[in-house]
C-alpha cells in the first residue's frame, strides 16, 4: 500500500482546495495530474470541510485567505473537519504591526505548530476521517489589522483507482454529470436545484451563511428577509435582500431599533440620527415619553422618541429642566419663554421661595418664575422686588410713595 501511495504522489501534485464559508461537505475539489493537458483537471471528493470564524470570517483572494479587520483583543479561528484520510498542509502568517500577535495550530486538541510574528510557517499533517484541525490567531493591540493563511490537501488513493480521463469541467456532485463549459452553480446548502442535471433534493440547512463577504440566515434552506433572527449572541435584522443589516435603523411592526457594526440590535444605549438622540431600551426598541438614567444622569425622551433639550419635563413630583445636552439640571438657573426659574438640588423647579444669586435675592412665584416689580409677602413680612426681580433695601419709591426696607433683611419697615 505504501508503494501505491508513493506512486500516486509522484504522479499527482498537490491540489488546491477553494475554501469559503459556504463550502459544503462533498463539494467539488480538484487534483492536478501529470497526464492532463494544461488547464485540464481531475475531480475527487474533498478531504475536509472548512468552517469559517462567524465573528471574523476569512475571505479568499487568489488562494490566500484574509481575516476581517479586528481591533483590540481578538481570537480568530479557522477549523477543518476531516472527512477522508489524507494529508493537510497549512501555511500561516502572524503579522506583527504594533500588536502582540501569534498563531497556534492544534490537531485533535494537541498543539502541533506555532508562529512567530512576520514569519510564514508551513505544516503538513497526516489526517484521518473525523479529525479536527484548528488554526487560532491571538492578538492584542490598539490598531486594526488582518491575518492570513493558505491551505491545501492531498487524498490518499491507491494508484489503480486513479482514472486517466481528464476534463476541463467539474462534476455535479448530485448526478455525476460533467460540466465542460460553464461553472457548476449547484450549492447543496443554498440551492434546491442542480443547474446541470435538473435534479432536486430537499435542502434543510438552517443557520448563518456568508456569501461574498455578506452574512445571510437560512431556515430549512430558505433565505429569510425583512425579519429579525436571534442567535446565541442577540438579535439581528435581515434586510429586503436577506443581508444582515449593520450600522442602521430598522423598523418593524413594534417600533424602531438600531443594529450596530456587529449586526446585533443595540440595547440600553443612546443612538443619534439626523434629528437628535434616541434611547434604545432593554428590548432594543426606541423609547418614548419616558425618563432615562444613564451613567451621566437623568434625561427625558419625548413622544417623538428624541431626547428633550433646553426645555421642561414633568414627572409625578414636579417640573425638571433639561439642558443643552439633555441632562436634568440641578442647583441651576433656567430661562424659558416666561422668564427665569430655578431648579434645586433635587432637580425640581422651586416655587414660592427666595433664591440668592451673585447679585442678590430673587423671589420665585407659584409658577416658578422670578417675580418682577411686585410686592412679596413671606412669613407675614412684606418685601418688594424691582423690575429685574431683585429684593430692594433702604429707601425706595413704589408707585410714587416712599418706603423704607431693612438694609440687611429687606423687609418693609412700618
Amino acid at each position: 500500500m505504501k508503494k501505491l501511495i508513493a506512486t500516486l504522489l509522484s504522479v499527482c501534485s498537490v491540489f488546491v482546495l477553494s475554501l469559503s464559508a459556504a463550502l459544503p461537505v462533498g463539494a467539488d475539489a480538484v487534483v492536478q495530474t501529470t497526464p492532463c493537458a494544461p488547464g485540464e483537471h481531475k475531480v475527487y471528493r474533498d478531504i475536509f470541510t472548512f468552517k469559517n470564524d462567524p465573528e471574523y470570517p476569512f475571505r479568499e483572494e487568489d488562494g490566500t485567505y484574509h481575516s476581517a479587520p479586528y481591533q483590540y483583543y481578538s481570537e480568530l479561528t479557522a477549523m477543518w473537519a476531516i472527512i477522508e484520510d489524507g494529508t493537510l498542509t497549512i501555511d500561516f502568517y502572524a503579522p506583527l504591526d504594533d500588536r502582540d500577535f501569534h498563531a497556534t495550530i492544534t490537531h485533535n486538541s494537541r498543539t502541533v505548530a506555532q508562529s512567530d510574528p512576520h514569519d510564514w510557517k508551513s505544516i503538513t499533517l497526516s489526517v484521518k476521517a473525523n479529525d479536527e484541525v484548528i488554526l487560532r490567531y491571538y492578538c492584542y493591540g490598539p490598531d486594526k489589522g488582518t491575518c492570513i493563511f493558505r491551505a491545501s490537501g492531498t487524498v490518499l488513493v491507491a494508484a489503480e483507482e486513479v482514472k486517466p480521463t481528464c476534463t476541463k469541467g467539474v462534476v455535479c456532485d448530485l448526478c455525476g454529470t460533467v460540466v465542460k463549459e460553464a461553472a457548476h452553480t449547484y450549492d447543496d446548502i443554498v440551492d434546491a436545484d442542480c443547474n446541470v442535471c435538473d435534479e432536486t433534493r430537499t435542502v434543510t440547512y438552517t443557520g448563518w451563511l456568508s456569501q461574498n463577504g455578506t452574512w445571510y440566515y437560512y431556515q430549512n434552506g430558505v433565505k429569510l428577509k425583512n425579519t429579525w433572527v436571534q442567535d446565541s449572541v442577540g438579535w439581528c435584522y435581515l434586510g429586503r435582500d436577506g443581508a444582515i443589516a449593520t450600522n442602521t435603523w430598522a423598523k418593524d411592526s413594534v417600533g424602531w431599533c438600531y443594529v450596530g457594526a456587529d449586526g446585533y440590535c443595540v440595547t440600553n444605549q443612546w443612538r443619534k440620527d439626523s434629528v437628535g438622540w434616541c434611547y434604545l431600551g432593554v428590548d432594543g426598541r426606541m423609547v418614548t415619553n419616558r425618563w432615562v438614567m444613564d451613567s451621566v444622569g437623568w434625561c427625558y425622551v419625548g413622544a417623538d422618541g428624541y431626547c428633550v433639550t433646553n426645555n421642561w419635563a414633568k414627572d409625578s413630583n414636579g417640573w425638571c429642566y433639561l439642558g443643552a445636552d439633555g441632562r436634568m439640571l440641578t442647583d441651576s438657573w433656567a430661562k424659558d419663554s416666561n422668564g427665569w426659574c430655578y431648579v434645586g438640588s433635587d432637580g425640581y423647579c422651586v416655587t414660592e421661595t427666595w433664591v440668592k444669586d451673585s447679585v442678590g435675592w430673587r423671589y420665585l412665584n407659584k409658577n416658578g418664575n422670578v417675580a418682577k416689580g411686585a410686592w412679596v409677602k413671606t412669613n407675614d413680612k412684606w418685601y418688594f422686588v424691582d423690575s429685574y426681580g431683585y429684593m430692594v433695601t433702604g429707601k425706595q419709591y413704589v408707585g410714587g410713595k416712599a418706603y423704607y426696607f431693612d438694609i440687611v433683611t429687606g423687609e418693609l419697615i412700618e
